[in-house]
């Protein structure tokens, strides 16, 4: 069972943090060698299958913990210093972080990277509350 930590960030970059607990990252646009993730591809060609893949992966540990850094948005939605065109929208993110916030597992959230949008990380804070 173990602990995991599902990580929304454009690339994986916060992933070594979490060496000792399994790691899922989502809406990743820059890969890197041997990461675990949901490519923008893939959550674009069916978002429902994509959130149903990852909650089943995610419930299969002791408990959950979410990372959602604003680079995973694209950058229409939230400014960052390092965005990365063809992120995802805020709808797509919220509904996202509304189902995996009702799993039985679930730890808490972290919100990173929202210093230039600071009514969006309110609004998220809201959501995971």
């Amino acid at each position: 069972m173990g602990e995991g930590v599902v990580i929304f960030d454009s690339d994986a970059r916060y992933s070594s943090e979490f060496k000792d607990k399994s790691v899922l990252l989502v809406g990743v646009r820059k890969f890197g060698q041997g990461s675990n993730s949901y490519p923008m591809r893939a959550i674009t060609e069916d978002l429902i299958s994509c959130c149903d893949g990852l909650m089943e992966r995610a419930l299969s540990w002791g408990s959950m913990s979410v990372v959602v850094s604003a680079r995973v948005l694209d950058p229409v939605f939230a400014k960052t210093k390092d965005s990365h065109f063809g992120g995802l929208s805020t709808r797509e993110l919220c509904y996202f972080l509304e189902r995996l916030r009702m799993m039985r597992n679930f730890d808490g959230a972290q919100l990173r990277d929202f210093d230039e949008a600071p009514e969006l990380r309110d609004f998220l804070a809201s959501i995971m509350a």
